[in-house]
């Protein structure tokens, strides 16, 4: 995301990073922070306003399961979310 936004002539003030969802979504919800997070999370928890990104970002993500078994019930993709 950092190289997106140096392309775009922006600077972002990152004053904190974590891979903790739930705080996440805590400092957004109750206007402490700004975040970029997958579509899923939105829909997920209503009370976040999402925008979709133009241009669209994309990540390549993998799945990790035990060896020797497999997967059942598996979720794959994100929805599209209107803005």
């Amino acid at each position: 995301m950092l190289e997106i936004h140096a392309g775009c002539g922006i600077i972002p003030n990152l004053i904190h990073r974590t891979a903790q969802l739930t705080f996440i979504i805590r400092m957004v919800e109750t206007g402490r922070a700004v975040s970029f997070l997958p579509a899923s999370v939105g829909i997920a928890h209503p009370s976040l306003a999402l925008r979709p990104l133009d241009p669209p970002v994309m990540q390549e993500v993998g799945m990790a399961y035990r060896p020797g078994e497999i997967p059942r019930n598996v979720w794959i993709g994100y929805p599209n979310v209107s803005a």
